[in-house]
């Protein structure tokens, strides 16, 4: 199972003495890194996918910007928050990427984690806890950049109706699961009264008011979508209980 995600990010796999070479690129440009066998071995589709994000992450940082030589002034207008499975950080770890920035993504209990990546002028680089150590500043002060920039971000979208009668954000930039993060900021009354959300995807946020909620076709919806995709992130529903409350819906 980890060969097919591995592959669905368009990396080459190949079977070495020491394990599984996992190749990102080509020639001399390219990015290789070992993992060993049996890693994630009798886990689930989506922590394999997860696992693999991390690693393509790794292997396909850009060669020749050093953002680890930007203050974090010059980065600040570049970031925006990803959310992915806490085996993400496995695979970007296996890959030699170090140790990337992660926060929480909710309450106790949730099964996603917030990384950030700085956009380049060509690619990304996902921040690393080295370097939000080097700028020496808080971590509101990143998170809330973060946040900025996924909010400018959405304005400039729309989105659709889905069939629940959910708010269905899939704006194509591959950020739409973190879009729940800045729900108070894009419409703070509704958060405030309580708001439902699922991101079964990275690609793709359900969005429904908790008041009046069928949460049962709400939940069987999202998990469709969870175990349909590819790229499954989590089934799990999360709730705005009030602007400042972020937890699974139980």
């Amino acid at each position: 199972m980890l060969k097919a995600a591995l592959e669905t990010f368009r990396l080459v796999v190949d079977t070495v003495d020491d394990g599984v070479r996992v190749t990102h690129g080509k020639g001399p440009r390219a990015r290789r890194a070992v993992i060993a066998p049996g890693a994630m071995q009798g886990a689930g589709k989506a922590d394999c996918v997860a696992y693999a994000a991390g690693i393509k992450a790794a292997l396909a940082r850009p060669l020749l910007t050093a953002v680890a030589d930007w203050e974090f002034t010059e980065v600040a207008g570049r970031l925006v928050p990803t959310v992915e499975r806490a085996q993400f950080r496995e695979g970007f770890l296996d890959g030699g990427g170090g140790e990337p920035w992660e926060q929480a993504f909710a309450g106790a209990g949730s099964e996603l984690r917030v990384h950030y990546y700085v956009e380049l002028d060509q690619g990304h680089q996902l921040l690393t806890a080295a370097q939000v150590q080097a700028w020496g500043v808080t971590d509101d002060r990143v998170t809330s950049a973060a946040r900025s920039l996924l909010y400018h971000k959405t304005m400039q979208g729309e989105p659709d109706k889905h069939d629940t009668g959910a708010d269905w954000y899939h704006l194509g930039d591959g950020y739409d699961a973190a879009r729940a993060l800045a729900l108070p900021d894009l419409d703070y009354p509704r958060a405030r009264k309580g708001v439902v959300c699922g991101a079964p995807t990275p690609y793709d946020l359900l969005v429904i008011d908790l008041e009046g909620l069928d949460r049962a076709a709400f939940r069987n919806a999202v998990g469709a979508m969870f175990r349909a995709s590819d790229h499954p992130l989590s089934d799990q529903l999360y709730v705005w209980r009030d602007a400042q409350t972020f937890e699974v819906l139980r």
